[in-house]
Order: structure tokens, then C-alpha cells, then sequence
């Protein structure tokens, strides 16, 4: 009854209206209609592990206790309540949760064995490096015009696991990390409470130059996590909104 609990705590409050209307409320309802089609189940959360993560918060983070919980087969619903049961400020285990989720998200479009953390790159430390694999395109060829527009090799990701939204500061560090490594116009910045009206300006002004930075927040992540088990193109789908409305500046 706990496990089931926590995880329908997690579930039935992802979808909510956040201040920044990265979907329309029409479609938002829609998919918290349809949330029964989104496959992610209360059943599968298990609560030993839920134990151990807790374990490893409390103590100093243990890499490779935490590897060893974050396996290939944890599925989705775990994921997304160990986003929840992760402190703000506690860096080094919330980047190790969010590369496990984008790793999910992303899978059919980047090449897990190369993966990076941590990597230093001209004098910068990028959080995460995720590689574009180009031969994905034959089955994914929905990303075509993102992979060509933006020049992808790699998808450039920087986290801010903090209790204030991210700020213009934030924006224009990725954004010099994007720079530096030269492996496209292409980068993800992760703030678990968001983004503030200056930063969202930053963002408008980075795509008119043709470089996108999409901005998720753990919400976000937590929602790509249930569309990642219908389709990759779902994924997609609700990605090139968010660039849409970027250049709308409508977020």
C-alpha cells in the first residue's frame, strides 16, 4: 500500500499548470485524460529501492551505490519519484538522475555508450554529454530537420538542482559550454524549479541566432518519461512545442 501510494502521489501531480504554459491547456487536459494510456504503473515501484535511494541522500552520495540502483531496467515510474525524493542542492545525485531520464527520453537518437559526465571540454565542465547517433535517423527521421537546422553531433546538457528558478546567468553558461565544445547549436538545461521571465529572454535571444536550448524542469522530465512509452515520436512532439513557443517567446 506505501508503494503504491507514493507513486500515485507522484503520477496524479505531474501535469499541473506551472505558470509557464510550455503545452496548451487544451492539450494538458487532454493528456490527463488519457493518463491510463500512458503505460507508467504504480505496481512497478518498488519500495526497497525507494529505501535505498533514500539511504544514499542521507549519507554522502556513493557513485556507484547510486549506479548500481540506477540500472537499465529501472523503469519510468521509479525514475520520476526518485526526481521527487531528491533534495534541491544535492547536485551530484540529481545529474545522476537526470541522465538516467534523458538517457530514457532520448534513447533512439543518441549513442548510450558514449555518454559523458562531468566531461571537461576547452576549460569547461559540461554535466552531460549525450551524442547523436546519426544512423537513428533512417528510423527516426522526424528529427531530420533539427539534426540538420542545429548541426547536432551532440546534445549539450547542463542541471541546476537549486530551490530558486534558474536565472540569465545560468542561460548564458550553457550557452558558452554550446560554444565551446562545437558539437552543434543544440543544448538542454534542467532546472528543477524552473526559469525566471529574464532567463526565458536569454533563451528568445539564443534561438533568433539559431541555437536552440530547450528549458525543461523536472515536471518536464517527469512528463517525457510517460510520452518516451508511447512513441519516440511523442517525444518529439512535445519537444518541438517548446521550440515553437521559444520562438514565439509565448513561455
Amino acid at each position: 500500500m506505501m508503494k503504491k501510494n507514493l507513486i500515485l502521489f507522484f503520477l496524479n501531480n505531474e501535469i499541473t499548470n506551472r505558470g509557464i504554459p510550455i503545452i496548451n491547456e487544451t492539450i494538458r487536459l487532454k493528456m490527463k485524460e488519457n493518463r491510463k494510456n500512458l503505460l507508467i504503473t504504480p505496481s512497478k515501484l518498488d519500495t526497497e529501492n525507494v529505501q535505498q535511494l533514500e539511504a544514499i541522500l542521507r549519507n554522502k552520495p556513493n557513485s556507484q551505490k547510486l549506479d548500481g540502483l540506477l540500472t537499465d531496467k529501472i523503469p519510468s515510474d521509479m525514475l520520476a519519484a526518485f526526481l521527487s525524493l531528491c533534495p534541491p542542492q544535492n547536485g551530484p545525485v540529481f545529474q545522476k538522475l537526470v541522465s538516467k531520464v534523458l538517457t530514457k527520453i532520448f534513447r533512439p537518437i543518441i549513442d548510450e555508450s558514449l555518454i559523458q559526465q562531468e566531461c571537461h571540454i576547452t576549460g569547461s565542465r559540461i554535466d552531460i554529454v549525450l551524442p547523436f547517433c546519426v544512423e537513428s535517423l533512417s528510423e527516426n527521421s522526424f528529427w531530420d530537420p533539427w539534426y540538420h537546422r542545429y548541426s547536432i553531433k551532440s546534445i549539450i546538457v547542463e542541471v541546476k538542482n537549486e530551490h530558486s528558478q534558474a536565472k540569465p546567468e545560468d542561460i548564458r553558461q550553457i550557452y558558452d559550454y554550446i560554444h565551446r565544445a562545437k558539437q552543434g547549436n543544440f543544448g538542454i538545461i534542467v532546472a528543477r524549479n524552473g526559469f525566471t521571465k529574464d532567463s526565458r529572454k536569454i533563451l528568445k535571444e539564443y534561438s533568433a541566432e539559431n541555437i536552440l536550448i530547450l528549458p525543461l524542469d523536472q515536471n518536464d522530465l517527469k512528463l517525457l518519461l510517460e510520452l518516451s512509452q508511447k512513441t519516440p515520436f511523442s517525444v518529439f512532439q512535445y519537444l518541438s512545442r517548446i521550440e515553437r513557443l521559444l520562438n514565439r517567446f509565448q513561455i
